[in-house]
């Protein structure tokens, strides 16, 4: 289902969502896709390390629009722990 909502994400908001949404969104994909990649070089670690500080740039417009919800409505914090642990995964692969 995650896949699914990976593939089609972009289509569904491209035109209704601001620039740096859609950027937000494209930066988390691409370093979700390329952290699947069977071997890591230090360029492709570079890149991911890229990716996510894009993500982190960027990701206040989705609390901003409400885009981050739970079980009982719109969140305001990004308190993801996958997310965090995405912080270090650079020192974990070196």
């Amino acid at each position: 289902e995650h896949r699914e909502i990976q593939r089609t994400i972009l289509g569904v908001i491209a035109g209704c969502a601001p620039p740096t949404f859609i950027r937000a969104i494209c930066a988390i994909i691409d370093f979700i896709y390329q952290a699947q990649s069977p071997v890591h070089t230090t360029s492709s670690v570079a890149t991911m390390v890229d990716m996510l500080k894009e993500f982190h740039e960027e990701k206040d417009v989705i609390l901003m629009k409400g885009a981050r919800k739970g079980k009982k409505g719109p969140l305001k914090h990004f308190w993801i722990p996958k997310l965090e642990l995405m912080q270090n995964f650079a020192c974990s692969i070196k």
